[in-house]
């Protein structure tokens, strides 16, 4: 699958929908970032808190102290992203999710 190239302009629009979205305001919107690419940055504390990420591309970016919680992370990429610290409570990396072919 290809993954989606976003600006910074719109990344930080659909971040800044998605937090009116997580607490219950008006023009929220749940984030949806499928098969985007964020490879190689830095986003430390980025909030991402239930928005939908399948297939997306976290490659080498760091994600120290981020809210992952409850987003769905089924077959992203996160192969060398630094996630300490991340809030990963469930619904982020579902085991059951995590053993199908991506």
């Amino acid at each position: 699958m290809t993954t989606i190239d976003l600006t910074p302009a719109e990344f930080v629009a659909i971040i800044k929908r998605d937090e009116k979205f997580v607490r219950g305001l008006t023009g929220g919107k749940r984030a949806d970032l499928n098969f985007s690419n964020l490879a190689n940055l830095r986003l430390p504390g980025l909030n991402l808190q239930a928005a939908l990420l399948t297939g997306f591309n976290f490659s080498n970016t760091s994600l120290t102290a981020a809210d992952l919680s409850f987003a769905d992370l089924f077959c992203a990429n996160l192969r060398g992203a630094n996630l300490s610290g991340a809030d990963l409570r469930p619904g982020a990396l579902d085991p059951e999710k995590s053993r199908a072919r991506c």
